[in-house]
């Protein structure tokens, strides 16, 4: 992957300390809501990893990325995902992950006023939902933008202005996470290590091609 349209890759973000804690104080603040996406049934599990691959091609995070296009796929040959409590359609699903897309390219910020036409068409507490899958989403994908900025350093190249000892911190956090999510997802898809490894680098392969600015995406 590194050596290969530099331009793009300089596009990604990465975490400095500070608002990597701010940003997950945040998160913690609504832990009972992170909980009830994720664990509870008020939330349409596809739905929500839909959201968390358009964040993560937003944010050029080729783990999540994979991550989530594979958990997404085995959630759709699941039989079971249709008890969901909520019930949305193609087009539903369409204007959900393109806000979601929006919200996290501005961090944030709304500037255009995105979040209240889309809590006026589908509920505040849908619309604080899908934001705040954004925002976890986006805390995970700048901590691996940053375990890449790691890697490139080691190679003989950096990101700019990015900090070895912020790298360090969230190399170590990754350390312990990443066997866990591989095991997980190897076992949830019943896929050997290999074909996870082969399947990992033709997703880096094309993210690293894609630029989401001009429309590109990564279809689950």
């Amino acid at each position: 992957m590194r050596g290969r349209n530099p331009e793009l890759l300089r596009q990604k973000r990465t975490w400095q300390i500070g608002p990597m804690a701010q940003a997950l104080g945040y998160i913690v603040a609504r832990y009972q809501r992170v909980a009830s996406i994720w664990l509870g049934s008020n939330f349409d599990p596809v739905l929500r990893e839909q959201i968390m691959v358009a964040v993560a091609e937003v944010n050029r995070c080729r783990y999540c990325v994979y991550t989530h296009s594979q958990w997404g796929q085995n959630l759709t040959d699941d039989a079971g995902i249709n008890n969901s409590a909520t019930s949305l359609s193609q087009q539903d699903y369409a204007e959900t992950t393109a806000f979601a897309r929006a919200i996290a390219s501005d961090g944030f910020a709304d500037s255009t006023g995105l979040r209240r036409g889309f809590a006026e068409r589908y509920g505040e507490q849908f619309a604080a939902d899908v934001e705040l899958i954004a925002r976890v989403m986006t805390w995970m994908n700048l901590s691996g933008n940053t375990v890449d900025s790691f890697l490139d350093r080691v190679s003989g190249t950096g990101y700019p202005d990015q900090s070895v000892v912020d790298e360090l911190v969230v190399v170590a956090g990754f350390s312990v996470v990443a066997p866990v999510v591989t095991v997980g997802l190897a076992f949830a898809g019943r896929q050997g290590p290999l074909k996870m490894i082969r399947e990992f680098r033709r997703v880096s392969r094309r993210l690293e091609r894609m630029n989401p600015v001009q429309g590109d995406r990564f279809a689950l």
